[in-house]
């Protein structure tokens, strides 16, 4: 799941139609809603890390 949402997330932030590079080109307006649904997957792996595998991350000096 993890190696599918970060190639999900790659692609989606590399489009530049979802986010433009030029400063020139205003955001478009599925950039918030997608911004968010990228930072939500993201958070949720966040939680699964910490909740059930912090003891490991701990030990690895992290």
């Amino acid at each position: 799941y993890v190696e599918l949402l970060m190639e999900w997330t790659e692609n989606l932030i590399n489009n530049e139609d979802i986010f433009p590079v030029d400063k020139d080109v205003p955001f478009p307006k599925q950039f918030l809603p997608v911004a968010k649904k990228i930072l939500t997957r993201l958070f949720r792996v966040f939680v699964h890390v910490y909740i059930h595998h912090f003891d490991k991350i701990q030990s690895l000096g992290a």
